[in-house]
Parts: structure tokens; C-alpha cells; sequence
């Protein structure tokens, strides 16, 4: 078996993360701006609702996007956390655009996408995933993993939390 293929894949897995990541970090520094696009799906209307659903969103692209950086020893379960979480999102979307004409998905705050772009990059995304979930299983076949990650899942919670306390106060 070649080393390679794993690299390339943790390579993937970074990518991820870094977009989860800057898709939080976007959402974030724009929180008030966040709301309206979530509104505009027509799922959650309640205004309480809007920012727990926008909160979660934040925590939940920061923390599994810091998990795929930082490499954290369950990077299977967050690599299958981030496809469900991708596969959720487009299904949102595809929703919205059909059934109420969403035009800006909100997927990077200000950054406006339309569906088929935002469509399209969670597809990419998706492969990206599959790809770095592939690179996990060559590289358990060819090198033993590290099972002490607790300082890595501590460092994603912790910043996932201070990314949603950055919001919090816009709101």
C-alpha cells in the first residue's frame, strides 16, 4: 500500500475544515445578516428559534471544521457527521429553492451563493469527505493512529464556543 493516497486525502480533510471554518468565521462577523438567510428557508420563523438555529450552525461548522484540521482520533464519526451535515444542507436548500425561491443559500454570510453554486460546492465538499474518509481507512491499514486527542476535541469545543460568544452579542 502507498502512503501517498493518505496524504492527498488528509489534504482533502483539511480542505474541509478550513471551508467549514471560514464559513463559520463569515456567518459569525455578520450574525444579524446570518438571520434573515436562514428566515428566508421559511422552516423556522419563531425569533428565538432563528438564533438557536443560527448559534448551532456556528458551533457546529467551527468545531467539526477545527476536528478535520487538528486531525482528532474520531475523525471517522466527524468525517460522517460532516456528509450528514452536508447531505442535511443541500436538502434544505434544494427545498427552498424550489418551494420558495431562495436566491442567497447564506452559506458564507455576506459572500452571497446562489443554490446551484451552493449545490454544487457541498457536492465537491462531499467528495472531498469521501475522499478523506478512504484516506482513513488506508491509513489505518498502514499505520497505526493516535488515540489521545482529547486535547485536540477540548481545543474545537472551546473554540467553537468563543466563536458563537463572538456572535452572541451582535445579536
Amino acid at each position: 500500500m502507498k502512503i501517498w493516497p493518505v496524504g492527498v486525502a488528509r489534504t482533502a480533510e483539511i480542505g474541509v475544515g478550513l471551508t467549514y471554518l471560514i464559513a463559520a468565521g463569515l456567518k459569525a462577523t455578520a450574525i444579524n445578516g446570518f438571520l434573515p438567510q436562514i428566515r428566508a428557508y421559511q422552516i423556522v420563523e419563531s425569533s428565538n428559534a432563528l438564533i438557536v438555529v443560527a448559534l448551532v450552525a456556528l458551533a457546529l461548522e467551527t468545531f467539526l471544521g477545527v476536528c478535520m484540521v487538528f486531525g482528532v482520533p474520531w475523525r471517522r464519526i466527524v468525517l460522517g457527521a460532516g456528509a450528514a451535515m452536508l447531505c442535511f444542507f443541500t436538502a434544505v436548500i434544494v427545498y427552498a429553492w424550489q418551494v420558495h425561491d431562495l436566491s442567497d443559500c447564506g452559506c458564507f454570510g455576506k459572500v452571497k451563493f446562489t443554490p446551484p453554486q451552493a449545490i454544487a460546492k457541498n457536492l465537491v465538499m462531499l467528495a472531498l469527505t469521501a475522499l478523506a474518509y478512504y484516506g482513513l481507512v488506508l491509513r489505518n491499514e498502514i499505520l497505526p493512529q493516535s488515540r489521545d486527542g482529547r486535547k485536540r476535541v477540548i481545543a474545537a469545543t472551546l473554540l467553537a464556543l468563543m466563536l458563537c460568544a463572538y456572535a452572541v452579542p451582535q445579536l
